[in-house]
């Protein structure tokens, strides 16, 4: 379990790498939780934020916490986002085994489930700890990445005052002038 106040994970499930998403993009009040296949948006994202009393996870594109439907404390309660009540059935507690990490609800200590089939689209819901490969859980921490420096922009070359040099053209060779023939010769001096 991560140790610093705030942490943004992708929550896995472990056997089959499907992640903790949600149903709706506008990810209102009411939003169901489900598995998803893994696209790396911030809608797959989760802020765990660390109380003395458990820990939320704040849906990250929304700022709107995982929560159990109606309070619910059952077996198949359904999660859901909802705005932060400071209810327990927002808080959240973690237990690592070997295999994984199991997300159990403050106040009716069931784990947090993705059901028998396990497959994308599945709801996420409450159910009794029963060591199942449904109920584990990799959080995996999400990289943030710093913006870009802004690159430096080249050096301008140095003005000069002199306008710039037309580009050489090449001349045609010269022509011979009309009436002289033949070679020149040099004269020699006594």
């Amino acid at each position: 379990m991560p140790t610093s106040k705030k942490n943004v994970y992708t929550i896995v499930l472990h056997n089959t790498k499907k992640v903790l998403g949600v149903a709706d993009p506008s990810a209102e009040n009411g939003c169901p939780v489900l598995l998803q296949d893994a696209d790396n948006s911030v809608s797959q994202q989760w802020e765990l934020i660390s109380s003395e009393t458990g820990c939320k996870l704040a849906h990250k594109a929304s700022g709107r916490l995982l929560d159990v439907m109606q309070a619910g404390t059952e077996n198949g309660s359904r999660l859901q986002l909802w705005e932060d009540v400071n209810g327990d059935s927002q808080l959240w507690q973690t237990e690592e085994t070997d295999a994984g990490c199991k997300l159990k609800s403050c106040k009716s200590g069931r784990c947090m489930d993705a059901g028998m089939e396990a497959a994308a689209g599945a709801p996420i819901q409450l159910w009794d700890d029963v060591n199942g490969e449904n109920q584990l859980w990799d959080l995996v921490p999400v990289s943030v990445r710093k913006p870009a420096a802004p690159k430096a922009d080249k050096p301008e070359a140095p003005q000069n005052s002199e306008p710039a040099a037309a580009p050489k053209s090449e001349k045609a060779p010269a022509k011979k002038a009309a009436g002289k023939t033949g070679t020149r010769r040099s004269r020699k001096t006594k």
